[in-house]
């Protein structure tokens, strides 16, 4: 699987590899909670689409859905990079967030098994 290279107007400053996956996601701060998506995940962060907006700096808790399950994978962190995505679609925000701790190593793997595999095709 292999890692992929940091969007356009973030710098690089990654603990670990992220791999391209798409998950159903929700955003809480102590205030809001905004319906999310996954654009890329690691054990120590995430990018992500958002409908609502948010600002560096900011404390979130991350709630990803394993495909096809019930099953959360919770995450707690704080957005390090955020900029305006999209004035026609539902995403208005694209973020990154670093976990306050990496993901737990079984956590983490079930989640990157919802990567699909290479279509053979």
């Amino acid at each position: 699987m292999e890692s992929v290279a940091p969007p356009e107007g973030f710098a690089e400053r990654r603990r670990a590899p992220r791999h391209e996956v798409f998950l159903a996601a929700r955003l809480d701060t102590p205030t809001r909670s905004r319906v999310s998506i996954t654009q890329d995940l690691s054990a120590t962060g995430a990018r992500l689409l958002s409908i609502g907006r948010f600002q560096p700096g900011e404390p979130v808790e991350v709630w990803m859905l394993i495909g096809g399950t019930r099953t959360k994978v919770r995450a707690t962190g704080k957005v390090v990079h955020a900029k305006p995505y999209s004035v026609s679609g539902p995403w208005r925000c694209q973020l990154a967030v670093q976990f306050d701790e990496p993901l737990a190593e079984n956590e983490y793997s079930r989640l990157l098994a919802e990567v699909p595999e290479a279509a053979t095709d």
